[in-house]
């Protein structure tokens, strides 16, 4: 008798467990369709609030509409113009990193089904914001931007670095180190993306700590970096592999934008996007070489990233050792 009423206690323990626990992953996780729209939503409103903020460029409005000159004028969705070729193309990756990690809250075991949700919504929203600015070329101030071969160079710019961003938040869904590799992407665009809002908030340009490389946001991106890393862990030994990725595609990430955003000099009026295809490279890969060297960013802030971080991956392990240690 007394072993029939502990079975079943046990049957019933286990059963409470399981739906605790069944409950717990259905409030936590959404199904892959909503992730679409929330997808392109993210891509927009993160890559590109303080564009939005600022009133979507208010001052390019568009002329010549129904009703006459100055009636009816639009606001561009993006900043494609090559006077804003910065905005534009960080605007476009940190949209992606963000869209791509939402896979993280989408239900498990889809993988697959998961990330063609998170793409089919950065790929709609690139469509509808470039599309919009098209379809009102006809009013940007930059009459350059216009041209029908500099516009396609830029959508094509803005497709690029918004699948380039969406593959690296994407790699959030392959476990922890991509997850780690995915903040660490995070941890080089957010100290960068924050004076842009405040500039937008304050009406005045961040100076000093709050700048761009400021104080305080370069030891965030420190303290991020630190995340990052912690997240990737040290348990097993292999993931210490991941750790040199991790780092090195946040040391590139400014680089290479900064690289991306050299095509503005480049380009000026009466002259074809595509015909200065291989000087630009040139010059980007000049840029990028020059802007990734180890004496232009203070080496003190990576340091102190991987020492924090290597401490939180200790005692990460540590709690998780005991956590999981059989109880006697």
């Amino acid at each position: 008798m007394i072993r029939g009423m502990l079975s079943v206690r046990m049957q019933g323990a286990q059963r409470d467990h399981r739906a605790e626990r069944s409950g717990t992953s259905t409030a936590r996780c959404m199904p892959q369709a909503a992730l679409v729209p929330l997808a392109a939503v993210a891509w927009w409103v993160f890559g590109y609030l303080p564009w939005l903020i600022a009133g979507m460029g208010s001052s390019s409005s568009v002329s010549g509409r129904a009703g006459g000159p100055g009636v009816g004028g639009a606001r561009l969705a993006v900043p494609l113009t090559s006077s804003l070729t910065w905005p534009l193309v960080f605007g476009a990756l940190a949209g992606g990193v963000v869209a791509g990690m939402l896979g993280l809250v989408a239900r498990p075991g889809h993988r697959g089904r998961t990330t063609m949700a998170t793409l089919t919504g950065v790929g709609l929203a690139v469509i509808v914001a470039v599309g919009q600015v098209v379809a009102a070329r006809g009013g940007l101030l930059d009459e350059f931007s216009a041209g029908p071969r500099v516009l396609a160079g830029l959508c094509l710019v803005v497709a690029l670095m918004a699948l380039v961003g969406w593959a690296l938040g994407a790699c959030a869904t392959l476990g922890r180190p991509g997850t780690g590799i995915a903040l660490a992407v995070l941890a080089e665009v957010t100290p960068q993306w924050l004076p842009g809002l405040l500039t937008q908030l304050l009406g005045t340009s961040p100076i000093g700590p709050l700048g761009t490389r400021g104080t305080i946001m370069v030891w965030l991106s420190s303290a991020m970096l630190a995340i990052a890393l912690a997240v990737i862990g040290i348990r097993p030994l292999s993931r210490l592999i991941w750790w040199p990725v991790a780092l090195f595609v946040a040391w590139t990430v400014t680089p290479v934008l900064t690289s991306v955003a050299y095509l503005e000099p480049l380009i000026g009026p009466g002259t074809g996007f595509f015909r200065f295809l291989s000087a630009t490279i040139q010059e980007t890969v000049q840029v990028l070489n020059s802007s990734a060297a180890f004496g232009v960013r203070p080496l003190a802030p990576w340091v102190v990233a991987i020492a924090i971080g290597t401490c939180l991956a200790f005692t990460i392990a540590r709690l998780t050792a005991r956590a999981t240690m059989p109880v006697s």
